[in-house]
């Protein structure tokens, strides 16, 4: 009996030593892992290696919660931060496994789930949809590495006939898109074209019937963009070089389309500065079945798309973030259909400038001032594509476009918020 207990002791004794030495070899590989209370991992959380009050270096969390720090640098303690949830701070021979607690609970929380047929509990309960990571958006089955081009893909999200992303059954111009926090909508008609690619994007947010203060009412739903920060080192890639041909008719044999992208990020000024930048130009030529024989017509869209980002970190308390996005665009024949000839279709071109700028104070351990101004132009124009007399008759347009139009509109966002 006693021989027994001994070798249970030993046991036991065997597998803490064990635990505690792989404990110990994460802290010294600079490994760890960054979870939520259910034992879940929290991709995209931030983790600073402080040393006394300076901040060495920020990395961010992977898909699977993990992260890794040099272990030739200087530290000793790690702060754990993301949206939602409580700020840690552990020493850092403690990174092997970091719990993080959702944000204002208490170290026990219940969660009663409603079943799926009921209706929220109140009319202004704003409901989750979905949400989607960057290296999601790479898995799935879409044509284009893009966020938003990814986003129909998810329950509740589905694309109408006019092409624009709907989310819940809300139109388009009902659910306006936020770029880390700013509104990127046209102010004039309520839709966005900013559209980043997924190399530059942390994730993307999709929530359902939310409140709008501004309003005082419902929205149809709101898309929150979230760009990635650069990390420490210096990443380069340039992909979607090789032209897509058409080996199908009408229109075999030609260009149907080419995507090519180049991004690259990175630190500089001893890491104090972190830098993200991403530029896509987009050529598709579209043929219309019934009217494009050979060598055309059909519908052209091109597009470029140029985002950066800076994270500059000003002292140890204040952070400054500047970004900005180019998007200009152009749609040849828009419109072209066996009722409508190729002169009589128009031209169609758009540019989106945005440029915001995110100052971050931490104030006290339990307080950070936000600062957030930003500002949008949206310029649109539309052009006969061909010349002559404007005729409609039984059989459709034909002849020259009737009509010219230009419009531009702009917004600029402020925010000061506090947590």
């Amino acid at each position: 009996m006693w021989e027994h207990s001994r070798r249970r002791t030993f046991v036991l004794s065997s597998v803490f030593v064990a635990l505690a030495g792989l404990s110990h070899a994460a802290a010294q590989t600079g490994q760890g892992l960054v979870i939520d209370q259910t034992g879940l991992p929290l991709p995209g959380a931030t983790v600073q290696l402080v040393r006394d009050t300076e901040v060495v270096t920020t990395v961010i969390a992977s898909g699977d919660g993990t992260f890794a720090i040099d272990p030739a640098l200087k530290g000793d303690t790690l702060v754990v931060s993301m949206d939602g949830f409580e700020t840690a701070r552990v020493p850092r021979d403690a990174a092997a496994k970091i719990v993080l607690s959702i944000g204002r609970a208490q170290e026990t929380t219940t969660v009663i789930a409603l079943a799926p047929t009921l209706a929220p509990a109140s009319p202004t309960t704003s409901l989750l949809g979905s949400s989607i990571t960057a290296s999601t958006v790479s898995r799935l089955p879409s044509s284009r590495l893009k966020a938003r081009e990814s986003l129909p893909l998810l329950p509740s999200i589905v694309r109408g006939p006019d092409g624009l992303i709907q989310l819940g059954g809300a139109r388009a111009n009902q659910t306006p898109v936020l770029l880390d926090g700013f509104n990127v909508t046209d102010p004039a008609t309520g839709n966005s074209s900013l559209n980043l690619p997924f190399e530059s994007v942390r994730g993307v947010d999709a929530l359902r019937d939310p409140m709008s203060v501004t309003y005082g009412d419902l929205l149809g739903g709101v898309v929150q963009v979230s760009s990635r920060r650069g990390g420490d080192k210096f990443a380069l890639g340039v992909q979607g070089v090789v032209p897509r041909p058409r080996f199908a008719s009408p229109g075999f044999g030609r260009l149907e389309g080419i995507f090519p992208r180049v991004h690259a990020s990175g630190a500089a000024a001893a890491g104090t500065v972190h830098y993200m930048t991403a530029v896509e130009y987009d050529f598709e030529r579209i043929p219309v079945p019934g009217v494009t024989q050979g060598q055309g017509p059909d519908i052209v869209e091109k597009s470029t798309t140029a985002f950066g980002r800076v994270d500059v970190q000003v002292s140890p308390r204040n952070e400054l973030t500047l970004e900005g996005v180019a998007f200009p665009g152009a749609t040849g024949s828009f419109g072209l259909s066996p009722r409508r000839e190729d002169e009589s279709t128009p031209n169609l071109s758009a540019s989106d400038l945005f440029g915001g700028v995110t100052d971050r104070f931490i104030v006290d351990q339990a307080t950070i001032l936000t600062l957030q101004v930003g500002g949008l132009v949206h310029d649109a124009d539309m052009t006969p594509h061909g010349n002559g007399t404007t005729y409609l008759s039984p059989s459709g347009w034909r002849g020259n476009r009737f009509s010219t139009s230009s419009a531009t509109s702009n917004r600029v966002d402020a925010l000061l918020r506090s947590r």
